[in-house]
């Protein structure tokens, strides 16, 4: 039986996942091992993970199946809900659901590499211009050139800056968040039901029981 849907693959070592969508997924992944196992896997940042972690180191998981008219509009749902091309979260390249037609030997540039010229001129004229001056810039701030260089901030100074960090940080806005504000919104909803458990909706959403508690209670999310 040929599978029509939306499908997950999750690192679970950082929980970073990567979602797309085919008219045969059990094939779709098959190529996913392939592509990554021969180091041309589309995605720069899933192949880092794979060629690091190794393969076991990724679950398969189906989201959803629907018939084949509807599977790109359900993985740009999913696209839109969970956003795992935000390279914090997961390893999709693109916030749009696209056909994979374009991928592997399929693509008119596989096995085929850009002249020296093209390469060039990918980089820009001012690329080590633009390094150098980055360098340098960082430079000025740093050791004895920081204005703080040698002070420290008075204790009334470190109060107003703890006061002016209170939630400021919480919620989808933490440096570590791996949610937004309409997940949380709909783990709640769902845990109102009263047909999901915590850690159901934990395993449902990718995320740690104690998240979804968090969430819950109203306290913040970051995993």
């Amino acid at each position: 039986m040929i599978l029509v849907g939306v499908y997950k693959i999750t690192c679970k070592v950082n929980n970073r996942f990567y979602i797309g969508a085919s008219i045969n997924i059990e094939n779709r992944w098959r190529e996913h091992r392939r592509d990554a196992n021969n180091q041309k896997h589309h995605s720069i940042i899933f192949q880092r993970a794979w060629n690091k972690y190794g393969e076991d180191a990724f679950s398969f998981d189906v989201m959803e199946l629907c018939d084949e008219e509807q599977y790109l509009k359900r993985e740009q749902y999913y696209l839109d809900l969970f956003k795992p091309y935000q390279k914090e979260i997961g390893f999709n390249v693109s916030p749009k659901a696209q056909n994979n037609v374009m991928y592997g030997e399929k693509h008119p540039l596989f096995g085929k590499g850009h002249t020296e010229e093209t390469k060039q001129k990918m980089r820009g004229p001012k690329s080590i211009e633009a390094k150098k001056n980055m360098s340098e810039n960082h430079a000025d701030v740093n050791g004895s050139k920081n204005p703080m260089y040698g002070k420290k901030h008075r204790p009334e100074s470190i109060s107003l800056m703890s006061k002016k960090m209170v939630g400021r940080y919480k919620g989808e806005k933490s440096v570590r968040a791996i949610i937004t504000q309409e997940i949380a919104d709909k783990i709640k909803e769902l845990y109102a039901t009263g047909k999901y458990t915590q850690h159901g909706l934990a395993a449902n959403f990718g995320v740690s029981r104690g998240c979804v508690a968090n969430i819950i209670y109203g306290r913040s999310w970051a995993t």
